[in-house]
Protein backbone atom coordinates (compact mmCIF):
# COMPACT_ATOMS: atom_id res chain seq x y z
CA UNK A 1 0.00 0.00 0.00
CA UNK A 2 1.44 3.39 -1.05
CA UNK A 3 2.02 6.14 1.48
CA UNK A 4 -0.32 9.12 0.95
CA UNK A 5 1.67 12.22 0.04
CA UNK A 6 -1.21 14.59 -0.69
CA UNK A 7 -1.71 16.16 2.74
CA UNK A 8 -4.73 18.24 3.71
CA UNK A 9 -4.40 21.40 5.78
CA UNK A 10 -8.17 21.45 6.29
CA UNK A 11 -9.13 17.98 7.49
CA UNK A 12 -11.53 16.08 5.25
CA UNK A 13 -13.62 14.96 8.23
CA UNK A 14 -14.58 18.64 8.36
CA UNK A 15 -14.66 19.63 4.69
CA UNK A 16 -16.80 16.62 3.74
CA UNK A 17 -19.61 18.22 5.77
CA UNK A 18 -19.73 21.03 3.20
CA UNK A 19 -20.50 18.85 0.19
CA UNK A 20 -23.88 19.48 -1.40
CA UNK A 21 -26.49 16.76 -1.84
CA UNK A 22 -25.03 16.29 -5.33
CA UNK A 23 -21.55 15.78 -3.79
CA UNK A 24 -20.28 19.09 -5.11
CA UNK A 25 -18.30 21.81 -3.41
CA UNK A 26 -17.28 25.17 -4.87
CA UNK A 27 -13.93 26.79 -4.21
CA UNK A 28 -13.25 30.51 -4.65
CA UNK A 29 -9.73 31.82 -5.14
CA UNK A 30 -9.12 35.29 -3.73
CA UNK A 31 -6.02 35.48 -5.93
CA UNK A 32 -7.47 34.85 -9.40
CA UNK A 33 -11.10 35.70 -8.47
CA UNK A 34 -12.43 32.42 -9.87
CA UNK A 35 -14.85 29.75 -8.69
CA UNK A 36 -14.05 26.11 -9.44
CA UNK A 37 -16.26 23.06 -8.95
CA UNK A 38 -15.05 19.89 -7.24
CA UNK A 39 -16.87 16.57 -6.97
CA UNK A 40 -15.01 15.57 -3.80
CA UNK A 41 -12.77 17.12 -1.15
CA UNK A 42 -9.77 15.01 -2.17
CA UNK A 43 -8.07 17.94 -3.87
CA UNK A 44 -9.50 20.68 -1.65
CA UNK A 45 -7.13 22.56 0.66
CA UNK A 46 -4.26 20.13 0.21
CA UNK A 47 -0.61 20.21 -0.80
CA UNK A 48 1.89 17.53 -1.74
CA UNK A 49 4.29 16.60 1.09
CA UNK A 50 2.88 19.32 3.34
CA UNK A 51 3.21 17.23 6.52
CA UNK A 52 6.39 15.43 5.48
CA UNK A 53 9.46 15.97 7.64
CA UNK A 54 13.08 14.87 7.62
CA UNK A 55 13.94 12.52 10.49
CA UNK A 56 17.20 12.42 12.46
CA UNK A 57 18.69 10.09 9.88
CA UNK A 58 17.95 12.32 6.93
CA UNK A 59 15.04 10.23 5.69
CA UNK A 60 11.78 11.84 4.59
CA UNK A 61 8.93 10.82 6.91
CA UNK A 62 5.53 11.22 5.25
CA UNK A 63 3.38 9.65 7.96
CA UNK A 64 4.27 10.78 11.50
CA UNK A 65 2.52 14.17 11.46
CA UNK A 66 -0.38 12.75 9.43
CA UNK A 67 -0.90 10.06 12.08
CA UNK A 68 -0.59 12.61 14.87
CA UNK A 69 -3.29 14.80 13.34
CA UNK A 70 -5.50 11.78 12.69
CA UNK A 71 -5.14 10.45 16.23
CA UNK A 72 -5.65 13.70 18.13
CA UNK A 73 -8.05 15.67 15.95
CA UNK A 74 -9.72 13.62 13.23
CA UNK A 75 -10.44 10.15 14.61
CA UNK A 76 -13.03 11.28 17.17
CA UNK A 77 -14.32 14.29 15.26
CA UNK A 78 -17.37 12.39 13.89
CA UNK A 79 -18.27 11.35 17.46
CA UNK A 80 -18.18 14.94 18.74
CA UNK A 81 -20.00 16.16 15.65
CA UNK A 82 -22.80 13.63 16.28
CA UNK A 83 -23.20 14.85 19.88
CA UNK A 84 -23.81 18.35 18.57
CA UNK A 85 -26.12 17.29 15.75
CA UNK A 86 -28.16 15.11 18.11
CA UNK A 87 -28.58 18.07 20.46
CA UNK A 88 -29.73 20.31 17.61
CA UNK A 89 -32.29 17.69 16.57
CA UNK A 90 -33.88 17.86 20.04
CA UNK A 91 -36.92 20.04 20.69
CA UNK A 92 -35.54 22.90 22.77
CA UNK A 93 -35.85 26.65 22.93
CA UNK A 94 -33.32 28.64 20.98
CA UNK A 95 -31.24 31.12 22.98
CA UNK A 96 -31.29 29.32 26.32
CA UNK A 97 -28.51 27.22 27.89
CA UNK A 98 -27.64 24.19 25.79
CA UNK A 99 -29.43 20.93 26.76
CA UNK A 100 -27.01 18.26 28.07
CA UNK A 101 -24.70 21.23 28.16
CA UNK A 102 -21.54 19.69 29.60
CA UNK A 103 -21.47 16.86 27.07
CA UNK A 104 -22.17 19.31 24.25
CA UNK A 105 -19.63 21.85 25.48
CA UNK A 106 -16.96 19.16 25.81
CA UNK A 107 -17.67 18.07 22.23
CA UNK A 108 -17.54 21.69 21.08
CA UNK A 109 -14.17 22.25 22.76
CA UNK A 110 -12.72 19.17 21.07
CA UNK A 111 -13.86 20.41 17.66
CA UNK A 112 -12.60 23.93 18.39
CA UNK A 113 -9.15 22.42 19.05
CA UNK A 114 -8.99 21.52 15.37
CA UNK A 115 -9.94 25.06 14.41
CA UNK A 116 -7.57 26.83 16.76
CA UNK A 117 -4.49 25.38 15.03
CA UNK A 118 -5.95 25.73 11.54
CA UNK A 119 -3.82 28.68 10.54
CA UNK A 120 -0.46 27.21 11.56
CA UNK A 121 -1.31 24.15 9.45
CA UNK A 122 -1.69 26.28 6.31
CA UNK A 123 1.26 26.13 3.84
CA UNK A 124 1.60 29.92 3.83
CA UNK A 125 2.10 30.12 7.60
CA UNK A 126 4.44 27.13 7.51
CA UNK A 127 6.49 28.87 4.83
CA UNK A 128 6.68 32.10 6.84
CA UNK A 129 7.63 30.28 10.06
CA UNK A 130 10.32 28.27 8.32
CA UNK A 131 11.82 31.35 6.67
CA UNK A 132 11.80 33.28 9.95
CA UNK A 133 13.67 30.50 11.73
CA UNK A 134 16.07 30.05 8.82
CA UNK A 135 16.83 33.78 8.82
CA UNK A 136 17.51 33.80 12.55
CA UNK A 137 19.75 30.73 12.33
CA UNK A 138 21.67 32.21 9.39
CA UNK A 139 22.38 35.25 11.55
CA UNK A 140 23.87 32.97 14.19
CA UNK A 141 25.74 30.90 11.61
CA UNK A 142 27.73 33.90 10.43
CA UNK A 143 29.42 34.09 13.84
CA UNK A 144 30.27 30.36 13.99
CA UNK A 145 33.39 28.58 12.84
CA UNK A 146 33.39 27.22 9.29
CA UNK A 147 32.78 23.55 10.15
CA UNK A 148 29.78 24.25 12.40
CA UNK A 149 28.35 26.74 9.90
CA UNK A 150 28.60 24.21 7.06
CA UNK A 151 26.90 21.53 9.17
CA UNK A 152 24.05 23.90 9.99
CA UNK A 153 23.60 24.93 6.35
CA UNK A 154 23.64 21.27 5.29
CA UNK A 155 20.84 20.54 7.77
CA UNK A 156 18.65 23.33 6.36
CA UNK A 157 19.35 22.33 2.75
CA UNK A 158 18.26 18.78 3.55
CA UNK A 159 15.10 20.03 5.25
CA UNK A 160 14.47 22.30 2.28
CA UNK A 161 13.37 19.25 0.27
CA UNK A 162 10.04 19.27 2.13
CA UNK A 163 7.76 22.29 2.53
CA UNK A 164 7.12 21.71 6.24
CA UNK A 165 10.58 21.27 7.69
CA UNK A 166 9.31 21.98 11.19
CA UNK A 167 7.79 19.34 13.44
CA UNK A 168 5.21 21.31 15.37
CA UNK A 169 3.53 19.42 18.18
CA UNK A 170 -0.06 20.14 17.17
CA UNK A 171 -1.73 18.44 20.18
CA UNK A 172 0.41 20.40 22.64
CA UNK A 173 -0.05 23.59 20.65
CA UNK A 174 -3.86 23.34 20.63
CA UNK A 175 -3.95 22.36 24.31
CA UNK A 176 -1.76 25.32 25.25
CA UNK A 177 -3.81 27.78 23.25
CA UNK A 178 -7.07 26.54 24.83
CA UNK A 179 -5.51 26.83 28.31
CA UNK A 180 -4.29 30.38 27.63
CA UNK A 181 -7.78 31.27 26.46
CA UNK A 182 -8.98 30.42 29.95
CA UNK A 183 -12.67 30.42 30.80
CA UNK A 184 -14.69 30.64 27.62
CA UNK A 185 -18.27 30.59 26.47
CA UNK A 186 -19.43 28.49 23.55
CA UNK A 187 -22.18 29.48 21.15
CA UNK A 188 -23.74 27.42 18.38
CA UNK A 189 -24.90 29.65 15.54
CA UNK A 190 -27.41 28.43 12.95
CA UNK A 191 -27.48 30.02 9.50
CA UNK A 192 -30.58 31.88 8.36
CA UNK A 193 -32.85 30.05 5.93
CA UNK A 194 -31.44 30.05 2.42
CA UNK A 195 -27.92 30.89 3.63
CA UNK A 196 -24.77 28.77 3.90
CA UNK A 197 -21.61 29.17 5.93
CA UNK A 198 -18.27 29.39 4.12
CA UNK A 199 -15.36 27.06 4.93
CA UNK A 200 -12.05 29.00 5.00
CA UNK A 201 -8.73 27.47 3.96
CA UNK A 202 -7.45 28.01 7.52
CA UNK A 203 -10.31 25.95 9.10
CA UNK A 204 -11.49 28.77 11.36
CA UNK A 205 -11.23 32.50 11.95
CA UNK A 206 -9.31 33.45 15.09
CA UNK A 207 -8.63 36.77 16.77
CA UNK A 208 -5.85 37.42 19.24
CA UNK A 209 -5.98 39.90 22.08
CA UNK A 210 -3.17 41.46 24.09
CA UNK A 211 -2.62 39.86 27.48
CA UNK A 212 -2.84 42.04 30.56
CA UNK A 213 0.32 43.75 31.72
CA UNK A 214 1.87 42.54 34.97
CA UNK A 215 1.87 44.86 37.98
CA UNK A 216 4.46 44.01 40.65
CA UNK A 217 4.89 46.25 43.69
CA UNK A 218 3.10 49.02 41.86
CA UNK A 219 5.38 48.84 38.83
CA UNK A 220 3.87 47.93 35.44
CA UNK A 221 5.72 45.38 33.32
CA UNK A 222 4.56 45.28 29.70
CA UNK A 223 3.35 41.83 28.68
CA UNK A 224 3.87 41.45 24.91
CA UNK A 225 1.94 38.18 24.79
CA UNK A 226 -1.13 37.72 22.62
CA UNK A 227 -3.82 35.16 23.41
CA UNK A 228 -6.54 33.77 21.17
CA UNK A 229 -9.76 35.24 22.51
CA UNK A 230 -12.19 34.39 19.73
CA UNK A 231 -12.55 31.34 17.48
CA UNK A 232 -15.20 31.13 14.76
CA UNK A 233 -15.39 27.68 13.17
CA UNK A 234 -18.03 26.40 10.74
CA UNK A 235 -18.61 22.66 11.08
CA UNK A 236 -21.06 22.37 8.19
CA UNK A 237 -22.94 24.68 5.85
CA UNK A 238 -25.57 25.47 8.47
CA UNK A 239 -23.77 25.33 11.84
CA UNK A 240 -21.06 27.63 13.18
CA UNK A 241 -19.23 27.29 16.52
CA UNK A 242 -18.03 30.39 18.36
CA UNK A 243 -15.67 30.21 21.33
CA UNK A 244 -15.22 33.49 23.21
CA UNK A 245 -12.83 34.31 26.04
CA UNK A 246 -15.25 35.02 28.88
CA UNK A 247 -13.62 38.14 30.33
CA UNK A 248 -13.60 39.82 26.91
CA UNK A 249 -17.32 39.40 26.36
CA UNK A 250 -18.84 38.65 29.80
CA UNK A 251 -22.39 39.21 28.55
CA UNK A 252 -22.27 36.24 26.20
CA UNK A 253 -23.23 32.80 27.52
CA UNK A 254 -23.43 29.25 26.26
CA UNK A 255 -26.36 28.81 23.93
CA UNK A 256 -27.79 28.05 20.51
CA UNK A 257 -28.84 30.95 18.32
CA UNK A 258 -30.54 31.32 14.95
CA UNK A 259 -28.84 34.15 13.08
CA UNK A 260 -30.60 36.77 11.03
CA UNK A 261 -29.70 37.09 7.36
CA UNK A 262 -27.52 40.09 8.15
CA UNK A 263 -25.58 38.34 10.92
CA UNK A 264 -25.11 35.21 8.81
CA UNK A 265 -23.56 37.37 6.09
CA UNK A 266 -21.45 39.20 8.70
CA UNK A 267 -20.00 35.90 9.96
CA UNK A 268 -19.30 34.83 6.38
CA UNK A 269 -17.48 38.12 5.84
CA UNK A 270 -15.29 37.36 8.86
CA UNK A 271 -14.57 33.87 7.52
CA UNK A 272 -13.83 35.31 4.08
CA UNK A 273 -11.54 38.05 5.38
CA UNK A 274 -9.63 35.62 7.62
CA UNK A 275 -9.14 33.01 4.91
CA UNK A 276 -5.67 33.14 3.41
CA UNK A 277 -6.20 32.38 -0.26
CA UNK A 278 -9.44 30.41 -0.68
CA UNK A 279 -12.87 29.65 0.70
CA UNK A 280 -15.36 26.90 -0.15
CA UNK A 281 -19.14 26.66 -0.14
CA UNK A 282 -21.72 24.01 -1.03
CA UNK A 283 -23.72 26.44 -3.22
CA UNK A 284 -22.14 28.06 -6.27
CA UNK A 285 -24.95 30.62 -6.64
CA UNK A 286 -24.78 31.67 -2.99
CA UNK A 287 -20.99 31.91 -3.11
CA UNK A 288 -21.03 33.94 -6.31
CA UNK A 289 -23.71 36.34 -5.07
CA UNK A 290 -22.07 36.96 -1.71
CA UNK A 291 -18.63 37.50 -3.26
CA UNK A 292 -20.16 40.13 -5.56
CA UNK A 293 -21.73 41.79 -2.51
CA UNK A 294 -18.40 41.74 -0.64
CA UNK A 295 -16.58 43.20 -3.65
CA UNK A 296 -19.18 45.95 -3.99
CA UNK A 297 -18.96 46.90 -0.31
CA UNK A 298 -15.15 46.91 -0.48
CA UNK A 299 -15.24 49.21 -3.50
CA UNK A 300 -17.65 51.51 -1.66
CA UNK A 301 -15.44 51.59 1.45
CA UNK A 302 -12.45 52.45 -0.74
CA UNK A 303 -14.40 55.22 -2.51
CA UNK A 304 -15.41 56.76 0.82
CA UNK A 305 -11.82 56.67 2.16
CA UNK A 306 -10.49 58.28 -1.02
Amino acid sequence: MSTPKNHHYVSRVLSNNFLSEQNRIYRYSKVNKRISELNSTKGLFSKQLLNSIVDDHGNVDHTSIEQEISTHFEKDFPKYYKVLMDMLAMDHEIGIPIPNSQEVINATIKMIEMGIIGRVRHPFDMFQSKNSIFGAVMGLANSMDKKLREAMLSHFVTNGNVPHGLHLDYPELSKGMIELMGEATYSIMLAADGHYFFLPDCTSATKRFKMKDDVIDGEVFINPGMVVGLVIMPINSKVLLVATKADLFPERGHGTYILSEGLTIDYNRILFDNSIFEIACESRDYLENLIQKFDASTDEEHRIRV
